[in-house]
């Protein structure tokens, strides 16, 4: 993992953190990219973790342990659970100082806001002060921000001395962890690599009619609700098998599904056997595709071919019935 986290923090990166500038998080960005990186400052934990997962950032970094504390409890379960590669962790040394508005003396302040793990961290302070009521909020550089805007002389913030200079505070009490060489540690984490699987979706639909556009607009509906059922795009379909009763020789499906868009894909068109009471003016659809594992198939049988699937689930009959809601 660290020769990993080696190679990427030369390099320019968009990298994802919990909190405002200023924050413990940032701080651990500033010492893995310098100034090559670009910040996005993220309200939660799995504000983070979901911007990784999306691909908005190329990287997050999260705090999973503090020397005080321990475990920063769920946030190396978020990130397994997301399936993101933890490619090294970084070790940020914590100095939290108790931040007011400029002219506030610390006798005067009776709340003091910060995240929940920073003010755990402190518990002597508090114990040493007890007109001073722990507040929890979303974030140390948060609370420094939000404390500088409210500028009450009763209210500080526990976080990092560089935020007094960065909101507009000044420093009431340096150093007031419950230890001197406290440290929190890092992930850097970005999106693991996902593993595919070739599933097939199969489909089928009928028409009124043995008419060219009856043929397209019904094959072009059935493919879109392929798609749209699996959650997916042209782009993950590997290849299409299209087949038609021996009653449909107006146009070739293939035709609709081409003027749905699916020009790219590779496709076969055949004529069914024509067996004795077989489902007439029928078209089916067979698309092998590209899903993540686990990921589970979703069949499309509209119109009258809904009759090839009487096993289907009442609900999904009618969802399956081709109205589409506009």
């Amino acid at each position: 993992m660290d020769d990993a986290l080696g190679l990427v923090r030369g390099q320019s990166a968009l990298v994802a953190f919990q909190g405002e500038r200023g924050a413990y998080g940032h701080l651990a960005i500033e010492q893995l990219w310098a100034d090559r990186a670009m910040v996005l400052p993220c309200w939660s934990f799995d504000g983070v973790i979901t911007s990784v997962r999306e691909g908005t950032a190329s990287f997050g970094v999260l705090p999973v342990h503090n020397e005080i504390i321990g475990e920063i409890v769920g946030v190396s379960a978020a990130i397994a659970l997301a399936a993101l590669e933890v490619i090294g962790h970084v070790r940020v040394e914590v100095r939290h100082c108790l931040l007011g508005a400029v002219g506030s003396p610390l006798e005067a302040v009776r709340e003091a806001y910060s995240h929940a793990a920073a003010l755990a961290q402190c518990a002597e302070f508090f114990s040493q002060h007890p007109a001073i009521a722990a507040c929890e909020t979303y974030d140390t550089a948060g609370a420094a921000r939000e404390v500088a805007a409210r500028r009450r002389r009763t209210e500080a913030a526990i976080a990092r001395e560089g935020c007094a200079q960065r909101y507009g505070l000044q420093v009431l009490a340096r150093d007031i962890g419950d230890r001197a060489n406290n440290a929190t540690h890092f992930a850097v984490a970005r999106r693991g690599a996902q593993r595919m699987r070739l599933r097939a979706i199969k489909g089928a639909t009928s028409v009124a009619r043995d008419e060219a556009r009856a043929i397209c607009t019904a094959t072009a509906d059935l493919l879109r609700t392929m798609l749209d059922d699996n959650g997916l795009t042209t782009d993950a379909v590997v290849s299409l098998m299209l087949t038609a009763t021996p009653d449909l020789r107006s146009e070739f499906p293939a035709r609709g599904a081409r003027d749905a868009g699916w020009s790219q894909v590779p496709m076969l068109c055949a004529v069914e056997i024509d067996v004795p009471g077989a489902l007439p003016l029928c078209i089916r659809a067979l698309a092998h595709v590209e899903v993540p594992d686990g990921h589970t198939v979703r069949h499309a049988y509209l119109r009258g071919a809904q009759a090839l699937r009487p096993d289907l689930p009442h609900h999904e009959v009618a969802r399956q019935s081709g109205v589409r809601s506009r």
